[in-house]
């Protein structure tokens, strides 16, 4: 892991009640749920830009074609003993 920097962020008041307050609730530090917290929407952010990417090189058509091209492998109708009970709807 690099060397920790130090970030200093001015917030309201009541933003970091409520930050306070859910770290308390986690059972960690303000520092560590703020760090989990931002790491998360910038993995979140990078995620959807990379994907975004991706889909801006490419035509509708040719996104459709791949997505029925991975359809195509997987089975058409799955055989009800491989399913789990907990991935079931129970019949009323």
């Amino acid at each position: 892991m690099s060397k920790p920097s130090v970030l200093t962020l001015r917030v309201p008041a009541s933003l970091k009640s409520r930050i306070a307050e859910l770290a308390t609730q986690q059972g960690v530090s303000l520092n560590q749920f703020a760090m989990y917290m931002l790491t998360t929407k910038v993995t979140e952010l990078e995620t959807a830009a990379f994907f975004e990417n991706i889909v801006d090189e490419k035509s509708p058509n040719q996104i459709q074609a791949e997505f029925d091209a991975i359809m195509r492998k997987l089975k058409t109708s799955p055989n009800p003993s491989d399913t789990p009970d907990w991935d079931t709807i129970p019949e009323n």
